[in-house]
């Protein structure tokens, strides 16, 4: 499994590389930066992935998913703005700030899903880990702590950069209408500072441009995916744009027989 943390402008700030002790990591981890940014990332020691300054979230996560297949298809993929939390107990109430040990157990298992022939999953959101008290789920949001197998992604054609915002989202749902298992986490959950934090893609976002988004990745997926009104008291500046309700476990399987990778590989 590779491990990559996407950053932007943080280079002074980097949570996830410090809260998930990835200067310690078996696994190898690369820092993907634009290409401005990296002479001030090379004198600190993180193998690099520099991509075109011109390239996106989507972008960048489609690249990763392609450039890399052949190195190693099990793909692990980070903001760098995350905080993790482990339960005390895996399917009850109370959790703490994961450790060393924590972070160990949280990567190994992710890893042993891949292995075990999970094609995609990753770790609950903080925003709804507390509604389910259960040691994993399936099919459901994920954001921002995904696991891949690039195999299948470039093999079945998945583009996730038809979207500019919705990248994550477009990623899995892609996946579960494929039949596709999702596995989510919820022993542990992760969180980020807040929608719109300077750095990061927040020079491109905006109301506006995150309704256009919306639209276009409902239209990509129009029978699992409306689009909704929400408002925002202080990212993108406050106001309302238009989001997006996602029918998860009802996507499952409805475009199975679109595979293109049937019977080759035995994934779940």
């Amino acid at each position: 499994m590779i491990i990559f943390v996407i950053t932007k402008d943080r280079i002074d700030d980097q949570d996830t590389l410090k809260n998930m002790f990835l200067d310690q990591s078996e696994y190898p981890v690369k820092v993907v930066v634009n290409k401005c940014e990296a002479k001030l990332w090379e004198s600190l020691g993180w193998d690099m992935v520099v991509v075109p300054d011109s390239y996106r979230i989507s972008d960048i996560r489609q690249h990763i998913a392609r450039k890399f297949c052949g190195e190693d298809p099990h793909h692990l993929q980070l903001d760098d703005d995350l905080a993790i939390t482990r339960r005390k107990i895996s399917d009850e109430p109370g959790s703490k700030k994961a450790n060393f040990v924590d972070i160990t157990c949280l990567l190994d298992r992710m890893s042993a899903q891949m292995e075990e022939g999970y094609a995609h999953g990753g770790v609950s959101m903080f925003e709804y880990n507390y509604t389910k008290w259960k040691s994993f789920g399936h099919n459901e949001r994920l954001s921002r702590f995904q696991y891949y197998n690039a195999e299948v992604v470039v093999g079945e054609g998945v583009q996730v950069n038809v979207v500019r915002f919705h990248d994550d989202f477009q990623l899995s749902l892609s996946l579960i209408e494929l039949g596709y298992l999702q596995m989510v986490d919820y022993e542990f959950s992760q969180c980020h500072r807040t929608s719109n934090a300077p750095g990061g893609s927040t020079q491109f976002s905006s109301l506006s441009a995150m309704s256009e988004d919306a639209k276009r990745f409902q239209a990509i997926h129009p029978e699992f995916v409306k689009t909704v009104q929400k408002t925002s008291k202080h990212s993108w500046g406050g106001g309302t744009r238009t989001g997006v309700r996602i029918s998860w476990k009802k996507a499952f399987g409805t475009k199975k027989d679109k595979r293109r990778m049937k019977g080759t590989h035995e994934y779940k």
